[in-house]
């Protein structure tokens, strides 16, 4: 009997103990537990749909010549840049020349009719030739002034060398040295390079994000490095097209750029499309922020290390940065990963490093594509 009451007391003190360490450590001190803290900075916020597309011309142009002429030279080849009003090929002047000889031929021809005609017209009034004869050679004088019209008209045509008409680059190049044209084919094409635009297909999943007159940041290699030109949505086309390699549908996108710079059509850009773009806003680490039946709070640490709980109002996020429209000002130190397990006035130990900005410099954005499902805060 004495031995289980021995038994039951040591259980019991065994018990005690333990209540009496759980206890114990259920009161440690909070600054046994050390924590990162960020400053309330400002800086940007970007999410944006991310593609590469193709430059294009809005403005194609097919040169023509209306004779088939020979080439002499060609100055300029597929893919270079001209100017209005550079020569871009010359003709071989021998059928122009010998168009100009049969117009000649033809006026002394008619010259001699003439002549003809004074000649008969006198021996008319004196009985020596009959009317019909002054009447046929007056038909062939006027037959021989229309045939002269039309091949100085004809003549018109042959043209001694084929000059740009815009600023652009030639994106196909028919015509070579000694070509002999044909008439129903361009010589070459040229695109304005003056009315540029980037042509962009996205996923139905990405277009849905897609507004006119969103911001674009385009680079390319073409480009210097580091060079973004910069551009806006000016279409979204009213169709989709089926892409059967991913078995998904795609519509094309039209940006205009408000400086080309380099870019020719042809080149290959990337494109970011920002359909979210606030500049110079408050913005806390995503992770400093929680949710409580959709209220928001921070946890905010004052000079001797204390902590506050504090309810913000949030806006817009990407996913690695929350935008704090109010409740919080600049230059406030904030717990960087929030512990629900804080109360107000808990005293917490800081991490070595210095309060961490949460932007490398200001203005610079945590930009990213949105992640499917990731939650966006009440507006």
């Amino acid at each position: 009997m004495k031995k289980k009451i021995i038994i039951a007391v040591l259980l019991i003190v065994v018990l005690l103990l333990g209540f009496l360490f759980f206890k114990s450590s259920s009161k440690k001190d909070k600054n046994e537990v050390t924590y990162e803290v960020v400053k309330a900075e400002k800086g940007d916020l970007q999410l944006f749909v991310e593609e590469t597309g193709q430059v294009k011309s809005n403005n194609e142009i097919s040169v023509y010549t209306s004779k088939k002429l020979m080439v002499s030279k060609r100055y300029f080849e597929l893919g270079d840049t001209v100017k209005k009003g550079d020569v871009i090929l010359t003709f071989d002047p021998t059928d122009k020349n010998a168009a100009l000889r049969t117009i000649q031929e033809k006026k002394i021809a008619m010259e001699q009719k003439q002549r003809d005609y004074s000649n008969t017209n006198e021996l008319l009034k004196v009985g020596g030739a009959p009317r019909v004869d002054l009447e046929d050679i007056n038909y062939s004088i006027r037959t021989m002034r229309l045939e002269i019209a039309s091949l100085e008209e004809d003549y018109q045509k042959y043209d001694d060398q084929i000059i740009s008409p815009v600023d652009g680059v030639i994106t196909e190049m028919i015509a070579d040295d000694n070509y002999r044209v044909n008439t129903d084919s361009p010589l070459f094409k040229i695109t304005n390079i003056r009315d540029l635009s980037i042509k962009v297909d996205l996923t139905d999943y990405d277009v849905k994000n897609v507004k006119l007159g969103q911001k674009v940041l385009i680079t390319s290699d073409t480009l210097p490095e580091g060079e973004i030109i910069t551009g806006r949505v000016v279409d979204i086309a009213s169709t989709a097209t089926k892409d059967d390699s991913y078995n998904e549908s795609r519509v094309e996108i039209e940006i205009k750029m408000d400086n080309p710079g380099l870019l020719k059509p042809g080149n290959i850009v990337d494109s970011k499309i920002l359909y979210l773009d606030e500049q110079n806003v408050i913005k806390l680490p995503y992770t400093s922020v929680i949710n409580e039946n959709d209220k928001y709070y921070v946890y905010i640490v004052d000079k001797d290390n204390k902590v506050k709980r504090k309810e913000v109002v949030v806006g817009e996020t990407d996913n690695n940065f929350y935008h704090i429209k109010s409740g919080i000002e600049v230059g406030e130190t904030v717990i960087k990963e929030a512990d629900m397990n804080l109360k107000d006035g808990d005293k917490i130990k800081i991490s070595d490093s210095k309060a961490k900005n949460n932007n490398n410099k200001k203005g610079s954005g945590g930009g990213n594509r949105r992640s499917p499902g990731a939650p966006r805060p009440p507006m």
